[in-house]
């Protein structure tokens, strides 16, 4: 069998991962894909030219090895959490940490696996349901957790991607670990992974906020800013939930403050005029700075000035810069471009 995953020098590793692929727990690429692309053969009426028919999905064959040459899904969000979440699951993990002698079930390898990991000692204490005054509740530490999953990351990242599975289930394995899997998927280059973790900072009310900025700095490392950028504003910066994870919508807007804010006016400006939300000095400030020699991202910037408060715009640092789009708002270009678009509007 340790052939069959490369995993020779893992024995632990390749029960689990013999475990994933038995109870199915990694959801096969098509599974839940959108039927192929169909299209009905156009008639007379309706001549189209180069049509070419629909193909239909690459098979897929249950009996195929997991290290055969069809695509293998990696992506977080192809994993179920529901493995973590089950009861039964949470009793073995009980039995684990009491028992080290060896059992046969691949639950059971999988949740003493999991257990060797985090250096659990209270299964109870994952769902904040111990009452024990005289447990134990103390795991590895975050530096010992991320040499182990490093050494995995490389050689099979299955494992290291269910297990993080269990950090979105519970609050302390998230609040102990979460830097620790930004880490490691940084260094192993794993981007989609990264996105679903932008997306899991909101968790647990935001605890996750202090990972925003390194997980978007280490996507912007690989090309994928634009992902990152839409990922975090459709996620993490709720309007409406602005002013309860006021700390949280700042980092955000620091965030974008360096990046494509220029596709997210609008937001900013709701989030002030319809919720009453004051974004800092220096946001404002970086944003309209940067907007120096660039035409466009003047354009963009125009409808910000509305929500500049008086006493902002009066600093010595703010009004040159303000001065400078007024200007620029007032050019006959501008107003050229503006009665352009009105009488397209009007037409």
């Amino acid at each position: 069998m340790s052939e069959r995953y490369g995993l020779s020098e893992y024995p632990e590793l390749e029960q689990v991962i013999d475990c994933i692929f038995r109870e199915s727990i990694v959801s096969r690429p098509y599974e839940y894909a959108p039927p192929p692309y169909s299209e009905s053969t156009p008639g007379l009426a309706h001549p189209r030219h180069e049509y070419i028919a629909p193909l239909p999905p690459p098979a897929y064959s249950e009996d195929e090895p997991p290290n055969s040459e069809l695509p293998q899904p990696i992506a977080l969000s192809t994993l179920s959490s529901a493995f973590f979440e089950a009861t039964d699951f949470l009793a073995e993990l009980g039995v684990a940490c009491r028992s080290s002698a060896a059992v046969d079930t691949p639950r059971m390898k999988c949740a003493r696996a999991i257990v060797g990991l985090f250096g659990i000692k209270c299964a109870n204490n994952l769902v904040d349901s111990c009452t024990s005054t005289s447990c134990d509740h103390t795991l590895r530490s975050a530096a010992e957790v991320v040499t182990e999953l490093m050494k995995m990351v490389h050689s099979q990242n299955d494992f290291t991607c269910i297990s993080y599975t269990l950090t979105k289930t519970s609050r302390p394995i998230f609040e102990a670990y979460f830097t620790a899997y930004v880490a490691v998927f940084a260094s192993a280059g794993m981007g989609l992974e990264l996105l679903e973790m932008l997306k899991d900072c909101r968790l647990f009310n935001f605890n996750g906020a202090a990972s925003i900025r390194p997980i978007f700095t280490a996507l912007k490392s690989m090309g994928m800013e634009s992902q990152a950028t839409q990922t975090m504003m459709s996620n993490l910066c709720e309007p409406e939930e602005a002013l309860t994870f006021k700390a949280a919508t700042i980092t955000v807007l620091e965030v974008l403050a360096s990046s494509n804010w220029y596709d997210y006016v609008s937001v900013l400006v709701m989030l002030t005029k319809r919720y009453d939300f004051v974004i800092p000095t220096e946001i404002l400030k970086t944003i309209l700075y940067s907007t120096f020699g660039k035409r466009d991202w003047k354009t963009a910037a125009i409808p910000l000035l509305e929500i500049i408060p008086s006493q902002v715009a009066q600093r010595a640092d703010m009004l040159g810069v303000i001065q400078m789009l007024e200007k620029f708002q007032n050019s006959p270009v501008m107003m050229g471009e503006n009665e352009d678009r009105s009488s397209g509007q009007q037409s």
